[in-house]
């Protein structure tokens, strides 16, 4: 496998929000949700990422954080998925292997690394 965007948002990760809901009944994403898939997207553009045609990508997140609070591991590669839908590949059912990984350090941040 090639390895074909490797990139990194340098600030403390955040997990995929779960949907609200407004008074109307309607879902909603929550505001800090969509400013961090917004950070994903823009430095994911800034490092040259444009849409793959693979219909065999490896999708992999690495989140990185100074103590162990943190979300669930599947909640962070969640949102970088859902980000990067039509800059990384047109639709995420493109996606066939995906690779979570949590680790311990000061300087916090997420890197993605998509292959194909």
């Amino acid at each position: 496998m090639t390895e074909i965007y490797r990139f990194t948002i340098p600030s403390r990760p955040r997990p995929k929000g779960r949907p609200r809901f407004g008074r109307n009944g309607r879902a909603y994403t929550p505001a800090d949700t969509l400013k961090y898939e917004k950070l994903i997207r823009e430095t994911a553009e800034a490092s040259g990422v444009t849409p793959l045609e693979s219909n065999d990508i490896h999708f992999a997140v690495n989140v990185y954080f100074r103590n162990k609070t943190h979300g669930d591991v599947d909640n962070y590669v969640k949102i970088a998925q859902d980000a990067l839908n039509k800059v990384a590949y047109n639709d995420d059912k493109q996606i066939k292997h995906i690779e979570g990984h949590l680790y311990y350090d000061a300087d916090e941040r997420m890197e993605i690394v998509i292959s194909a």
